[in-house]
């Protein structure tokens, strides 16, 4: 069971477009490990789960600080030319470790992100995150 600390989020995100790129994902809790809307298609099916826990308590902090993992995974495909974003069609998976800061200056995630397709990366995001 989750206390106050605690928050666990699920997300999906479905989409169907008659415009070829319209889905992207790709970057810091959408596909985290992957550059920045690195993937695209005109069907999208995407879930994610985050889970956090406040630990500005741990380090006597005077801002809210925050510490969690992603779990990620999407399946774009592209109707006019048959193909799918994986070679195979299958799911990309990914998943981050996380932490964040409230700010006085607004919100700053700092996270490290792995795909299954072996891409990594570290971000530095700064601004309100859409979870998606």
């Amino acid at each position: 069971m989750l206390d106050k600390d605690w928050t666990a989020v699920l997300a999906t995100r479905l989409g169907r477009s008659s415009h070829s790129g319209y889905y992207t994902v790709g970057g810091l809790f959408s596909l985290s490990g992957a550059p920045e809307d690195r993937y695209v298609g005109e069907k999208l099916v995407f879930g994610a789960l985050r889970l956090s826990r406040r630990i500005d308590d741990v380090f006597s902090s005077p801002m809210p600080l925050y510490a969690g993992i992603t779990i990620e995974g999407a399946r774009l495909s592209n109707r006019h030319r048959k193909t799918w974003t994986h070679p195979d069609g299958r799911w990309i998976g990914a998943g981050s470790i996380f932490l964040g800061a409230d700010t006085w200056f607004g919100p700053v995630f700092l996270g490290f992100g792995r795909t299954t397709q072996d891409s990594m990366a570290v971000t530095l995001y700064w601004g309100r995150v859409s979870w998606w």
